[in-house]
Order: C-alpha cells, then sequence, then structure tokens
C-alpha cells in the first residue's frame, strides 16, 4: 500500500518537474520574440 508521504512526494516532484519544464519553454519563447523584436 502507498503511503501518504510517498504520494505527497510523488505530486512534489511532479510539480517541480512541471514547473521547471514551463519555465525553461517560456524562456525560449521570450528569446523568440526578443529575436523578432529586434529584426
Amino acid at each position: 500500500m502507498i503511503s501518504f508521504l510517498d504520494l505527497s512526494h510523488l505530486f512534489l516532484s511532479f510539480l517541480f518537474i512541471s514547473f521547471f519544464s514551463s519555465f525553461l519553454v517560456l524562456r525560449r519563447f521570450r528569446g523568440k520574440i526578443s529575436l523578432g523584436i529586434s529584426r
């Protein structure tokens, strides 16, 4: 049986990974936008 701590740890790790990936995508997107503006 999965304990509550394991479940919360899994949820936190998933949240962190999703936040990190979204941050990277936002940075890349912002870079593309700045390049378009400079041109």
